[in-house]
């Protein structure tokens, strides 16, 4: 019978510092079974009355089966309404529901963790996070983790009110410093690390702000395409995506990425270095669909089976 894991039975799974390890791990692997990147298709289709979608989003591997994922493009209600189904590899059938949307968010953010402890520079201190919304809260995960060095946090966002509260909030997540900033200049000014997290129309960053030899990482366009920089991406072999008609993201429909100098799969696998010298600012782009989703759904399933997590459902 499928097993149903609710938000509160993958909790630990964000929470438990071996847990969040483990979980990098399993990217990090899924990153470099090259052999089978996967295919994907996306839908997003409208809901009546309302400029919310509703994303509908396949991945299937030989190595960990498919992962249906549902969830509205509200980010707030998908933390409540996002759903994932997990299928068998050989008969497709039916494994695991997985409730919430906490999950949804962390495999976007994971990926940025785990490139923060493979590409910024040993003795980083200071990370710069641009934007307060989800995504800036999930990337917190791990983050410690990561750069074992950090002591401070500098945040920007264009609402105080937000600037303020994500402060608290990551201060209490981390046992961190955590700054205000009055600007995205005030707040990257000297950091090691750069973390645009913000799903801004127009760049937030100035290239020129960008100290040599930090790290950016960018999951949103809101960093500009001039940025001087050594660009990684996670990697080359990117999941076949069929067409559906329904283009999720249409802000960038007319972008094209920059050809990456290496992969983050390549730097996991020895093969290509994170920079080639100390000063070397290194861009890392995460824009599109990669083959960890059901990586990491299939390692959520396996967990809560061997400890017993979760509730057997009869359908």
């Amino acid at each position: 019978m499928p097993l149903l894991l609710t938000r509160d039975d993958l909790r630990p799974l964000l929470t438990d510092p071996s847990l969040i390890a483990a979980g990098l791990d399993t990217i990090a692997t899924s990153l470099t079974q090259a052999d089978d990147p996967g295919t994907s298709a996306w839908w997003a289709f409208p809901l009546a009355a309302s400029p919310t979608r509703l994303n509908v989003h396949a991945m299937t591997t030989n190595h960990d089966g498919t992962v249906l994922r549902t969830w509205p493009t509200d980010r707030h209600a998908a933390l409540s309404h996002g759903l994932s189904l997990l299928y068998d590899r050989q008969h497709g059938q039916l494994l695991a529901l997985l409730g919430g949307g906490e999950y949804l968010m962390w495999r976007t953010a994971g990926p940025v963790v785990l490139a923060c402890r493979h590409l910024t520079p040993a003795g980083s201190r200071t990370v710069a996070m641009l934007g307060t919304g989800i995504q800036a809260r999930y990337h917190l995960i791990g983050l410690r983790q990561a750069l074992p060095d950090l002591e401070t946090i500098t945040v920007y966002s264009r609402d105080p009110a937000n600037r303020r509260d994500y402060a608290e909030y990551a201060a209490d997540a981390t046992g961190l410093t955590v700054h205000t900033a009055r600007s995205a200049h005030e707040a990257v000014e000297g950091a090691d690390v750069i973390c645009s997290t913000a799903g801004s129309a127009t760049p937030v960053l100035d290239p020129a702000w960008v100290r040599p030899g930090a790290l950016v990482t960018d999951i949103f366009l809101g960093v500009p395409r001039g940025l001087p920089a050594r660009v990684i991406t996670p990697t080359r072999n990117t999941p076949h995506t069929r067409p559906s008609g329904w283009e999720p993201h249409p802000e960038a429909a007319n972008h094209t990425p920059p050809v990456p100098n290496a992969t983050l799969a390549e730097v996991l696998a020895g093969t290509s270095p994170a920079r080639t010298h100390p000063d070397e600012t290194v861009l890392y782009l995460e824009l599109g669909v990669f083959p960890w989703d059901t990586a990491l759904s299939t390692f959520a399933y396996d967990w809560a089976v061997d400890n017993g997590i979760g509730t057997q459902i009869s359908l």
